[in-house]
């Protein structure tokens, strides 16, 4: 399976570990002990994050409802690090992923780049 390849992977195990060491910096900075305890960097890092999957879901499951119908796409699961979608059609498992893998790429290319730049002033040429 190709998602346990890429999580033995090198850019597997550096992208969890980069990702642990995130979410300690995020939980500790909320941590009222912590000597740089800020409760704003906690609120910022839960209002940026909602609204990136928010508005990542939206985009990338327009994308799919324009693929396939919006009838055949439903979100069917959700936490604070992604969403997974059931997409009803007849295309076997390995075309229905170069779909998702289609919109994803839609979304990183055109949708957030403009969104990091409306929202943040940040340049979405760089994200």
């Amino acid at each position: 399976d190709q998602y346990i390849r890429w999580n033995k992977s090198y850019e597997g195990r550096m992208y969890k570990a980069t990702k642990r060491v995130r979410n300690s910096l995020y939980g500790a900075s909320s941590f009222t002990n912590f000597p740089f305890y800020d409760w704003r960097v906690g609120e910022a890092t839960t209002l940026a994050g909602r609204l990136l999957l928010t508005f990542g879901r939206e985009r990338i499951v327009e994308s799919l409802e324009q693929q396939f119908g919006a009838e055949d796409i439903e979100v069917v699961v959700g936490d604070t690090d992604g969403f997974g979608v059931s997409i009803d059609s007849d295309l076997s498992r390995e075309q229905l992923v170069a779909h998702a893998e289609q919109a994803v790429e839609e979304f990183n290319k055109i949708h957030l780049p403009s969104l990091v730049e409306e929202t943040f002033g940040v340049d979405g040429d760089e994200t």
